[in-house]
């Protein structure tokens, strides 16, 4: 029985946000559904989109005038709008390159019709460039046909199509991921989902309907190796994605078929026996065998492997080569002579050997390993490879033009300044990839494409850096709880591409700005912030704050109160370690509660600390949430008594490893070391006291409940110390992708007297965790035990619970 279509046409219905596709719009691509014939597609289509003939003549004429105008009526976005998305604008300099991209970025806003053309008309000593398109049809509503599985409603939202609004090919393909992702995250991986077009009463609107073959619900059960005698199927089963169904299926997802998935996991498995020397591995062949009943699939997944013969290199060498000798090039590879044969190394090997001729301008240097089997070894039985690298080295080239595309609001200098190489410079493909990295770091584009391109210059190739921007600023409001600060509200705005110096905007100038608040129980915060990333264009990041903080969750024996500003200058020395240079002025003020200890009491008052520190930062860690290796170091110093009432001194060290260890596990160490003294008559203020205890150091202790303690003075709270010194080790494993569980084991100590590291008064503790990676940030959630207890206050087991936790 054919079901019938349930057509949706309520905007609210379909308001669901649409994700752009990774599909790239062409310039002949009309997008439309498979259900239509060719000869279909070319009527609603009319001619060929394109530039027309005789452009190239007009190259690098002055632009006078850009137009952008609609081939028939009905238009659906004003010019001006299109204009903005054009890289071609009066005063500009001609070029069929750039005029090609303002094509596709046309086609890929979806605001106008596939039958664009440009027309390229002299105009005095320059040209007049008409940009001539079709208005695009516009969604009245959506429909299906063949889904049996799941409500018509259910996929009208899961498409995120939005009746009223212009329809295309990446809407449309978007739309079609979304369904196929849906089917197939809920174990249908035949899907199929096809479209067409149904004419409406409305001009200008039609209606999408999606035909879809849902086919057979599936589960891998089981997945067999036969052939593998040197390596487990274990192995071989941590290598795919993947995995068997299992009792935890509902968390992980495993047991679900995502056939593209599958087609790179038995890609993998020939990578890794390769990576281990099998030379000749293949996969004979993959069997499924069907234990289910009725719609229902219970798949077996059978592999036969034949691994083949084992290899170590010979010999490595290298062809002919003129700019490099092969004595020069011999250090920077990473397999030699004797070492087990390895696919991946070979490639890491041969895109050294392209950066070193990328680093001397040679652009086009290309690298073929050749790999000779030589014989065999009598004494092991593995094969025996030669591995000659020949190097077309091409000629070398310098910087032509650099030319920015898609930055409508992102000023040039903005991006021009992340860039390591300027024009003229000898061209260096390492500076290119370089270039390509910061420009992603800057996280203001979901695009990033630095690529080199042919320049009318002998001898030259231009640069072309194109970018697609994506919303920069931020407003986040919510409730969070932690072990520490209870319940609280928090609200931020955040534009993480502020311009200070654009009033008609505040955007695109590259700077930070953030505003904070946070009200609960135990706190209440705000603060205003700005930096600036490249202070006077150079690169030195300028940053200031003025802040304000009400906190009761110190003590229950007094609360404390600060506010004021600080000012920072930050230096990079290298790419990934930076000195950093600040200022703060700030009051604070001691409120000591009626009941409190004659230690709370002495400590009641207001202070003035003027405080300057200075910190050298090294970050080689991979990322900043679940790094799997590498590191941050950092130093500090810090002065208290430029004015004010406060005149302290402090030290710091801390630091932090990772190491991804097998089936993708994590075991890390922090530590940090630290202490604080005074100079003159002068005491160190509560404020300025080390303590230890809580989420961020020992986790089977309160917060702040490893210090020092007197309970004739303090009563049942610490009163802080001068010397501290913590150290955790980590050990994760993932569950699901953002879910890991954690075991753990922390000890530390804090003394009383500045500069004392003595063990006598060390603690320790050990527990389990959850690490979960959510919307909203980081969430932990430890459960530690203290071991070693000594002068530390214990209150048993501790729960800890907060967000933004540190790796």
């Amino acid at each position: 029985m054919i079901r019938p279509v349930f057509l949706i046409v309520s905007p609210l219905l379909l308001a669901c946000s649409s994700a752009l596709s990774q599909d790239k719009t062409t310039l002949n691509r009309g997008g439309y559904g498979s259900v239509m014939t060719p000869e279909q597609v070319a009527r609603e289509l009319g001619p060929e989109t394109g530039i027309l003939p005789g452009d190239q003549a007009y190259e690098g004429k002055p632009v006078k005038s850009v137009s952008v105008r609609y081939r028939s009526s009905g238009k659906t976005v004003s010019e001006d709008r299109l204009k903005n998305l054009l890289a071609t604008q009066p005063g500009t300099k001609y070029s069929p390159d750039v005029v090609n991209k303002d094509l596709e970025r046309l086609l890929e806003s979806g605001l106008v019709g596939g039958n664009t053309t440009v027309a390229v008309d002299p105009s005095g000593d320059g040209v007049s460039v008409v940009f001539e398109m079709a208005a695009q049809n516009l969604l009245g509503g959506v429909g299906f046909q063949g889904n049996t599985a799941f409500d018509s409603r259910d996929l009208s939202e899961e498409c995120g199509l939005k009746g009223g609004e212009a329809l295309s090919d990446k809407a449309l393909s978007s739309a079609i991921t979304k369904l196929r992702t849906y089917y197939q995250e809920s174990r249908y991986p035949d899907v199929q989902v096809s479209y067409f077009y149904q004419k409406t009463e409305r001009p200008g609107f039609v209606d999408v309907i999606f035909n879809i073959n849902e086919g057979k619900k599936a589960n891998i059960i089981n997945i067999d190796f036969v052939g593998n005698e040197h390596v487990s199927s274990k192995d071989l089963r941590q290598v795919m994605k993947t995995k068997e169904k299992g009792w935890l299926t509902w968390i992980t997802k495993s047991g679900r078929i995502d056939r593209e998935q599958l087609e790179d996991d038995l890609a993998e498995l020939v990578t890794y026996y390769r990576n281990k020397g099998y030379l000749r591995v293949k996969l004979e062949k993959v069997e499924y065998f069907d234990s289910g009943k009725g719609n229902e699939q219970k798949l077996t997944m059978k592999i036969t492997i034949s691994e083949g013969r084992r290899y170590k290199v010979n010999q490595v060498a290298f062809g002919p080569t003129k700019v490099f000798t092969s004595q020069e090039l011999v250090p920077g590879l990473s397999m030699y002579n004797g070492d087990t044969y390895s696919a991946q190394k070979v490639a890491d090997d041969v895109t050294m050997i392209r950066r070193y001729y990328g680093s001397r301008g040679y652009a086009d240097a290309t690298v073929r390993p050749d790999i000779q089997e030589v014989g065999i070894d009598p004494k092991t039985g593995y094969g025996q490879i030669n591995i000659v690298y020949h190097v077309s080295e091409g000629n070398p080239y310098c910087v032509g033009n650099i030319r920015v595309i898609g930055n409508n609001r992102t000023k040039d200098y903005v991006i021009r300044q992340e860039l390591p190489l300027q024009s003229n410079d000898p061209m260096n493909s390492v500076d290119l990839d370089t270039a390509q990295k910061r420009l992603q770091n800057l996280n203001y584009f979901d695009l990033v494409d630095v690529a080199q391109v042919g320049s009318t210059r002998p001898g030259y190739r231009d640069v072309n850096i194109e970018v697609a921007e994506k919303r920069t600023g931020s407003l986040n409001i919510g409730v969070a709880f932690s072990s520490i600060e209870s319940v609280y509200l928090f609200a931020g705005i955040t534009q993480s591409n502020f311009d200070m110096y654009d009033w008609s905007s505040f955007v695109g100038g590259g700077q930070r700005f953030a505003i904070n608040t946070r009200v609960g129980f135990e706190t209440q915060d705000a603060s205003i912030s700005w930096v600036d990333p490249w202070f006077l264009h150079r690169k030195l990041a300028f940053g200031t704050e003025i802040f304000y903080s009400n906190s009761s969750y110190y003590s229950d024996y007094y609360d404390q109160q600060n506010y004021g500003f600080a000012v920072s200058l930050r230096k990079p020395i290298g790419e990934l370690d930076y000195v950093k240079l600040e200022y703060r002025l700030e009051q604070y003020r001691i409120d000591a509660k009626g009941n409190a200890p004659i230690f709370f009491w002495l400590q009641d008052g207001d202070y003035l600390r003027s405080h300057v520190e200075f910190s050298y930062t090294i970050d080689t860690r991979d990322a900043q949430i679940f790094p799997r290796k590498g590191g941050k170091f950092e130093v500090l110093a810090g002065y208290s008594g430029l004015g004010g009432d406060v005149h302290t001194y402090n030290f710091g060290i801390n630091g932090a490893y990772y190491w991804n260890l097998r089936g993708d596990t994590i075991f890390s160490i922090n530590a940090g070391v630290a202490t604080v003294d005074s100079y003159g008559d002068h005491d160190v203020p509560i404020f300025e006291r080390l303590y230890l205890g809580g989420p961020y150091n020992m986790r089977g202790f309160r917060f702040r409940d490893v210090a020092p303690y007197n309970p004739a003075l303090s009563g049942d709270e610490t009163m802080g110390g001068r010397s501290s010194f913590f150290c955790q080790f980590e050990y994760s494993i993932p569950v699901i992708e953002e879910v890991r569980i954690a075991v753990f084991y922390d000890i530390g100590f804090v003394n009383g007297d500045a500069f004392d590291f003595g063990t006598s008064k060390i603690v320790s503790d050990y527990g389990i965790g959850l690490r979960l990676n959510l919307p909203i940030g980081p969430l932990a959630v430890d459960y530690a035990i203290p071991v070693q207890k000594n002068n530390a206050i214990d209150r048993g087991g501790q729960f800890q619970f907060y967000l933004n936790y540190s790796y």
